[in-house]
């Protein structure tokens, strides 16, 4: 990356790897260095168990005999992560160096630590002698509940990289391979070069608002739910925001970090155009803070050639891009037993009207059982024109809304 400072990223948010020292830091990202794929005998591909949340990719893979292990790929980072879910607990690690790790919008920092494994397997892929950091995330501020549905770890580019990744949405396929194959080679891709720096990829885009255009490079982060995110800095001092922005939130391990959304009138990347590219200003103290997101990067099928150093984007059969709005303004998240928990309620939207507490638990949405609705259909729901019926568990109280699109927002 030819002009970016130092973004570690995490869980499709990011993560700062701070507190410990320079040489931690860079001990880390370069612990894998030496790290190759090892292909079982008669297979050049590899198809992991995979699934797509917040149009998030996951794959399935094993650690030292524990199996199903439910990994985030996440190009937005240098570093590859466990988690202390209880999974990963079989693993019984071993302590190595001490990390901190914090994230966007806050400076609340956990403590952290390297470990090791033995062999880490990806359906016909291993890796032996894989470095990860270690992150208790259930004592950090990520959750609003411990019981929130997660994840085992996540998958960064220190992993990522000498291979060839295939991400197909329509399918829930998430494809390795040793080079790029001929089928793929094949499909009408427009290319992208690529470029590295601290193993995250980023390439050049033109970005058009309201009143200029913008030419920059931008990074591909697989692990952001969103589909740009763009750093409040470069509005200056006075924040002048494209209107109207309408507040929202996330989580990073540093608990809730407020920002705008917003919308940008056209994104293009080679000869593809993104219209009105709902676009997430993020606070941040990194000004180089730019990043394309999965809700983004799924409407099409993406390949990331890392040998060759490229990107390729091919059309969805039938599909064509659109930004997917909130309309409601209610951030749900899914809970373990299925139903869905308010993490955040817009004080810009509808959802303002509900009242809904951070932690509020929603069984039902229109008459439908929360188990019954992904987070997905939900995300569609919540993009649509119409009335909402909520009802709370284990309560008899249901609230009601109606939303509608926004102008120069969402229209």
């Amino acid at each position: 990356m030819r002009n970016f400072r130092s973004v570690i990223a995490m869980i499709g948010l990011i993560t700062a790897l701070s507190g410990c020292g320079v040489v931690n830091k860079v001990r880390l990202m370069n612990a894998n260095n030496n790290l190759e794929p090892i292909w079982d005998n008669k297979y050049s591909q590899a198809k992991p168990e995979a699934d797509y949340v917040y149009a998030k990719p996951y794959i399935y893979a094993s650690i030292d005999g524990v199996s199903n292990l439910k990994f985030l790929i996440d190009t937005g980072s240098s570093i590859s992560m466990l988690f202390d879910t209880p999974k990963v607990k079989q693993l019984d690690l071993v302590q190595g160096y001490e990390l901190k790790v914090g994230g966007f919008g806050g400076h609340d920092y956990s403590a952290a630590y390297q470990t090791e494994v033995n062999k880490l397997v990806v359906d016909h892929v291993t890796f032996n002698d894989v470095n990860f950091g270690y992150i208790p995330l259930s004592k950090t501020k990520f959750f609003v509940r411990p019981d929130q549905a997660g994840f085992d770890g996540v998958i960064g580019n220190d992993i990522l990289r000498e291979l060839v990744w295939h991400f197909d949405r329509d399918s829930s396929l998430v494809s390795i391979y040793k080079e790029l194959p001929q089928n793929l080679k094949d499909k009408h891709a427009v290319w992208v070069p690529f470029d590295t720096f601290f193993g995250k990829i980023s390439f050049p885009v033109k970005i058009t608002f309201s009143d200029h255009v913008l030419s920059r490079d931008i990074i591909l982060d697989t692990g952001s739910r969103y589909h740009m995110s763009i750093n409040d800095a470069y509005f200056g001092k006075d924040k002048q925001f494209p209107t109207p922005a309408i507040k929202s939130a996330g989580y990073s391990l540093s608990g809730m970090a407020f920002h705008q959304k917003a919308n940008t009138p056209l994104v293009e990347v080679e000869s593809l155009k993104f219209t009105n590219v709902v676009t997430n200003i993020i606070e941040e103290d990194e000004d180089d803070f730019w990043t394309f997101g999965s809700a983004l990067l799924s409407q099409y099928e993406i390949i990331i050639d890392y040998p060759n150093m490229k990107l390729g984007f091919v059309p969805r059969e039938g599909h064509s891009f659109k930004s997917q709005y909130n309309l409601v303004g209610l951030e749900l998240r899914k809970l373990q037993n299925g139903n869905f928990v308010v993490v955040y309620s817009s004080p810009d939207l509808p959802a303002k009207s509900l009242q809904f507490d951070i932690g509020t638990e929603i069984s039902s949405i229109n008459g439908i059982k929360s188990q019954d609705i992904s987070v997905d259909k939900w995300l569609k729901m919540a993009s649509e024109k119409g009335v909402f019926n909520f009802c709370i568990y284990n309560t008899e109280r249901c609230e009601q809304v109606k939303a509608a699109p926004i102008k120069g927002f969402s229209m």
